[in-house]
C-alpha cells in the first residue's frame, strides 16, 4: 500500500501548463475536410442541433457498414512518434436503435509502402445505446516501431451496424508520458445532467435541473446543503479490489465571494448488517469567487468480507443555505498495467533521465592490463528524511547518537519535523525559540546535508499559533510578514527550501482573516525578498492518493512546468514485506518521473515516527527491517554506479573507456597489473552530452 505521498510544487506567477493537442478542429467547429476530420464510409457533416460544447458536433450520416465513421489522418513520425504513448478521447452519441446496445470503438490503421495495411483496436470493449446519450470513449495506446516505411496512419471511430448514424464531439489526442491506466468506460448515468435529473437524487436537499448556468452542455444540477447522489450496483458498476478515478465541476451561487466551503465526493458502502463505510474520493475548497471549479481524485475499494447491500456515490460539503451547482460528473474504473511491464518502463526512464555517458581517456604509453575502477561515493538526486528532535521523552536528532548516525549514513537531505514551525517557535507572541532547531541545522550543515525549512505558515486553523487567532485581521497580516522575515532571514543561505503556506489547498486561514486571496502570492514574494536564492514551495497532501494513479497524477502536476518534490512519503503497512514492496514502488515512481527532483521520507525510526507501521529501523538498537534493507538496496546499490572497466579502445594517446553512470560524485582509480597509477575525483551532473575525462595527472577534481 502506498500511503499518500505529499508533493510540493515550486510556486510561480503562472501555476498552469498547457498540454499539446494533436488534432486539428478537435471540436468540429470549423468545416470538415481532408486536413482534419472526414467520414469513412459515410458523409461527415457539421451538426448544430446537438453537441457537447461549442456550436457544432460532427454527424456521421449514412453509415454503410460497421467500420464506417469519423476518421482523422495522422502524420507518422510528426503527429505521432513510435514508442510514445498517447491518450485519446471523443464524445459519441447514437442517433438510432433506442435501447439496443452496440459496440463503439477506436481503431488505428497503418498503411505501409508495400501496400499492406494493419488495424489495431485501441479502446477496451465498450457498448452503448441511443438511450445513453453522450458517452465519452477513451483509449490509451503506444505507437509501434514498424520494420517498414509507414505511408499513412489513421484513427477511426466506428462499431455500430450500418444505418445507425451517430454524432461525435470534443475529440482529443495528446501525449501521455506514462501508460499507467486503462479506462473502462463511464460508470455514472447522465453524468452531465443533460436528460433532466435522470438517475440522480438529492440527499437532504432539493435537486433542480438548472439550465441558467452550466459547465458544459445545457444543464447542471442545483443542490442546497447536502448534495446530489446516485445509487450504484455492487459487483457490477462498483467492485471490491478495483480502483476508480473521478472528476466533477462545482460552482457556489450567491453574493458571498470570500467564504470557502470544504466540499467532498465520496462513496458510501452499506452492508446487509446495517453498518456502512464512507470512502472520500476527493476534497476541495470552493468559494463564490471561483466560478466553475474542477474536483478530481481516485479511490481503491476494499474486498469486503461481509455482504454489501448497496453503494451510493455522493457530493456534499457546504452548509445549509448554500446553493451548489454540479456538472460533468465522471467516475471511471481503471486498472494498472501489469507490474512487470510498468517496472520495465520505469527502469527504462530511470536509465534515460538519471544517468549520463562518461568517456575516460587514459593517456599513457603503457596500456597492457589497464583497468579502471569506478566508485560512486554520493548520489546527486536528493534522498532525504524528516528528523525529529524528540517525541515525548524519546530523543532524536541530534541528541540520540544512533538516530543521528543512521540519518547521516542514509540521507543527503533533511527537514526538521516540528521545531521550525511557527506554532512551535513562537508559542508566546514575540518570543522566538530556535534553541532546538539551531543545533540540528548546525550539524546537518556541517555534514553536507542540505536542508528544507518546514514551514513558515500553516493554512489550517488548528496549526496557527493560538495567540494569532485573537489578533485583528490587519494585525494577522503584519504578524505573518514578521514571522516570514524572522525565519527566512535567520537561515538565509543555509536553508535551501521553505514550505511557505503549508496545506494551502486544504486551509484558508490567512485568506479568510485578511480578506485577500492575493495574500498567498504576497507570502511567496516576501520569502524571496528575504532570501533571493531560497526556493519557496507549495506543500500539500492528497495530491495523489493510494498510488493507483500515481504516475498519471504526477504527469498532471508536472504539466505546470515546475519542479516536483515528494516531501512527506510514508508507506504505512503492518506487514513489513508489503511495506518494503510499497516503498520500492513509490520510490521507483518518483525516481523515474522527469519532473521529480527529490524524495524525502517523513521519518524512519518506529520510536519517533508519527505512523505506527512506516519505519525503516526499529527498537533501541535500530534494527533494520525489510523496508530499511529495500531502501538501502535501491539508494546505495541499484541506483549507484560501481564498475570495473577492462575493455577499452586503443587510441594514439593510450586507451578510452566508456560507461553510463548515475548522476553524483565519483572516485576512479586507473590501475595497471593491479597497481594504482592515477586517481580522479569528479562530479557527474545531469547533461545531454558525454562528460570527457582526460587522465594523465594525479589527484584533481573535475566538475561536469
Amino acid at each position: 500500500m502506498l500511503a499518500g505521498p505529499v508533493f510540493a510544487v515550486l510556486l510561480c506567477a503562472a501555476l498552469c501548463g498547457a498540454e499539446s493537442q494533436i488534432f486539428r478542429n478537435a471540436g468540429f467547429e470549423s468545416p470538415l475536410g481532408q486536413d482534419n476530420w472526414s467520414c469513412s464510409g459515410c458523409t461527415g457533416l457539421q451538426y448544430g442541433d446537438d453537441k457537447v460544447e461549442g456550436d457544432y458536433s460532427m454527424e456521421a450520416q449514412g453509415r454503410r457498414a460497421d467500420w464506417a465513421g469519423p476518421t482523422y489522418l495522422l502524420t507518422y513520425g510528426t503527429d505521432v512518434i513510435s514508442g510514445q504513448t498517447y491518450d485519446f478521447q471523443i464524445y459519441v452519441k447514437l442517433l438510432a436503435d433506442g435501447s439496443n446496445q452496440h459496440e463503439i470503438k477506436a481503431v488505428v490503421s497503418a498503411t505501409f509502402s508495400d501496400g499492406e495495411k494493419v488495424y489495431q483496436k485501441i479502446s477496451s470493449p465498450t457498448f452503448i445505446s441511443q438511450n445513453d446519450g453522450w458517452f465519452k470513449l477513451t483509449a490509451r495506446a503506444t505507437v509501434p516501431a514498424y520494420s517498414k516505411q509507414v505511408t499513412a496512419m489513421r484513427i477511426y471511430v466506428a462499431g455500430p451496424p450500418a444505418g445507425v448514424d451517430f454524432l461525435a464531439d470534443r475529440a482529443s489526442l495528446m501525449e501521455s508520458s506514462i501508460a499507467s491506466l486503462i479506462h473502462k468506460g463511464e460508470i455514472l448515468e447522465n453524468p452531465s445532467f443533460e436528460t433532466a435529473l435522470d438517475s440522480w437524487r438529492c440527499s437532504g436537499c432539493t435537486g433542480v435541473h438548472y439550465t441558467t448556468d452550466q459547465h458544459t452542455g445545457a444543464a447542471a444540477i442545483s443542490a442546497v446543503w447536502a448534495g446530489p447522489y446516485q445509487e450504484l450496483y455492487w459487483g457490477s458498476s462498483i467492485r471490491g479490489g478495483q480502483c476508480y478515478q473521478f472528476n466533477a465541476y462545482l460552482k457556489v451561487l450567491g453574493s458571498d465571494t470570500t467564504t470557502q466551503y470544504d466540499t467532498k465526493a465520496s462513496l458510501a458502502v452499506n452492508f446487509d448488517d446495517g453498518s456502512s463505510e464512507h470512502s472520500v474520493i476527493s476534497k476541495a475548497f470552493i468559494s463564490g469567487a471561483d466560478g466553475w471549479k474542477k474536483m478530481e481524485g481516485d479511490v481503491c475499494m476494499d474486498r469486503y468480507t461481509k455482504a454489501v447491500d448497496r453503494v451510493k456515490f455522493y457530493i456534499s460539503g457546504p452548509p445549509a443555505g448554500v446553493t451548489l451547482l454540479v456538472d460533468d460528473v465522471f467516475l471511471h474504473e481503471v486498472s494498472a498495467t501489469p507490474y512487470s511491464s510498468w517496472r520495465s518502463e520505469a527502469d527504462a526512464r530511470i536509465e534515460q533521465i538519471r544517468k549520463r555517458d562518461v568517456k575516460i581517456r587514459v593517456n599513457t604509453p603503457n596500456v597492457d592490463h589497464l583497468e579502471v575502477q569506478v566508485v560512486q561515493t554520493k548520489a546527486h538526486f536528493p534522498f532525504g528524511s524528516k528528523v525529529n528532535i524528540a517525541k515525548g521523552d524519546v530523543m532524536g536528532f541530534p541528541a540520540n547518537t544512533k538516530y543521528t548516525d543512521y540519518f547521516l549514513d542514509n540521507f543527503n537531505w533533511g527537514v526538521i519535523g516540528n521545531k521550525m514551525k511557527w506554532k512551535a517557535v513562537e508559542t508566546i507572541e514575540g518570543v522566538h525559540d530556535w534553541s532546538e532547531a539551531d543545533p540540528a541545522i548546525d550539524l546537518m550543515e556541517s555534514r553536507g546535508v542540505q536542508i528544507r525549512g518546514h514551514c513558515l505558515a500553516w493554512a489550517v486553523d488548528d496549526h496557527v499559533p493560538n495567540w494569532l487567532r485573537y489578533n485583528s485581521n490587519a494585525d494577522v497580516e503584519q504578524k505573518l510578514y514578521s514571522r516570514i522575515d524572522n525565519a527566512v532571514s535567520r537561515f538565509r543561505g543555509r536553508v535551501a527550501h521553505w514550505d511557505v503556506n503549508n496545506e494551502m489547498l486544504h486551509g484558508n486561514f490567512f485568506e479568510r482573516r485578511t480578506g485577500s486571496k492575493q495574500i498567498r502570492y504576497d507570502m511567496f514574494r516576501r520569502v524571496k525578498q528575504n532570501d533571493p536564492n531560497v526556493v519557496p514551495f507549495l506543500n500539500d497532501f492528497n495530491i495523489i492518493n493510494s498510488g493507483m494513479s500515481t504516475q498519471s497524477r504526477l504527469d498532471k502536476v508536472a504539466s505546470a512546468g515546475l519542479p516536483i518534490w515528494v516531501t512527506e512519503l510514508d508507506v504505512n503497512e503492518p506487514d513489513v514485506s508489503e511495506r518494503a514492496g510499497g516503498l520500492e514502488d513509490a520510490l521507483r515512481v518518483a525516481f523515474s518521473h522527469p519532473a521529480v527532483e527529490g524524495v524525502l521520507l517523513w521519518g524512519f525510526w518506529n520510536e519517533t515516527h508519527w505512523r505506527s507501521h512506516a519505519s525503516l529501523v526499529d527498537g533501541d538498537n535500530f534494527e533494520i527491517n525489510e523496508a530499511g534493507h529495500r531502501w538501502h538496496q535501491l539508494v546505495f546499490h541499484d541506483w549507484r554506479t560501481n564498475l570495473y572497466l577492462t575493455d577499452g579502445a586503443l587510441t594514439p594517446e593510450g586507451k578510452e573507456f566508456d560507461f553510463r553512470g548515475f548522476h553524483g560524485d565519483y572516485d576512479i582509480q586507473i590501475k595497471s597489473h593491479g597497481v594504482t597509477m592515477a586517481t580522479k575525483t569528479f562530479q557527474l551532473l545531469p547533461g545531454d552530452y558525454a562528460l570527457v575525462l582526460n587522465i594523465n595527472v594525479f589527484n584533481d577534481i573535475i566538475v561536469g
